[in-house]
């Protein structure tokens, strides 16, 4: 029996999800999909430069290419988390600008209208 109160006022503050983040807005949501691209096109950068490296047979394994591959995957988002190219901040700008409609400018629709 909860004596009229809501379930909820039961969670500790520090563990209440609507508190801890909850859904993150779309400016954040953006930001992060525009840094998911640069770390997408920073690995496809790196695996077109690895396979420029003439590789020695003695260690030409699938297992070794497993490693390469995972190694160019973690350091594309390492370099990406840490700012990358700079692109992800373009894109991230062009999200924005896009999805919101200039104060002066009433009759350009937002992003959402033209689609």
């Amino acid at each position: 029996m909860n004596d009229g109160f809501p379930i909820q006022s039961i969670v500790p503050p520090h563990l209440d999800p609507d508190l801890l983040g909850g859904k993150p807005s779309p400016s954040e949501d953006a930001e992060a999909a525009a840094r998911d691209f640069e770390s997408l096109l920073l690995h496809k950068l790196l695996e077109a430069m690895d396979k420029t490296i003439i590789r020695s047979e003695l260690f030409d394994s699938n297992s070794s290419d497993q490693i390469r591959g995972m190694f160019n995957h973690f350091l594309a988002q390492e370099l990406a988390q840490q700012g990358g190219i700079g692109l992800w901040r373009q894109l991230h700008r062009q999200m924005r600008d896009m999805t919101q409609t200039p104060d002066g400018d009433q009759d350009r629709p937002s992003l959402e209208q033209e689609l």
